[in-house]
C-alpha cells in the first residue's frame, strides 16, 4: 500500500509541476494545507506533519479543485485525463 500512495503522489506531485503549479512544503501542525492562488500563481502547500495518505488525498483533492473550477493553467486537458484515469 505505502508504494501505490507514494507512486501516485509523486506521479500527481510532477503533473502539478508540468502544470505549473508551485508546489510549497510547509509545517503546518497537521492542519491540512491545499491549493490557492498567490498573484494569481497557483500554490499547492503540503504539510509535512500529515502522513502519506493524507497528502495524497490532500493533493489529488486539490487538483479536483483545479479542473472543477477551470483555473487557466497550461496543460489542464491532462489533469482531466489524470482524474478521469483513477488518479493513477
Amino acid at each position: 500500500m505505502e508504494h501505490v500512495v507514494n507512486t501516485r503522489f509523486n506521479r500527481g506531485l510532477k503533473l502539478a509541476e508540468n502544470c505549473g503549479i508551485a508546489i510549497r512544503y510547509e509545517y503546518l501542525h497537521g492542519q491540512g494545507g491545499g491549493i490557492c492562488q498567490i498573484n494569481q500563481q497557483p500554490q499547492l502547500f503540503i504539510d509535512l506533519a500529515l502522513p502519506p495518505l493524507d497528502q495524497l488525498q490532500l493533493l489529488e483533492n486539490s487538483l479536483q479543485l483545479v479542473i472543477n473550477e477551470q483555473w487557466p493553467v497550461p496543460h489542464l486537458d491532462q489533469l482531466v485525463a489524470w482524474a478521469e484515469s483513477g488518479n493513477g
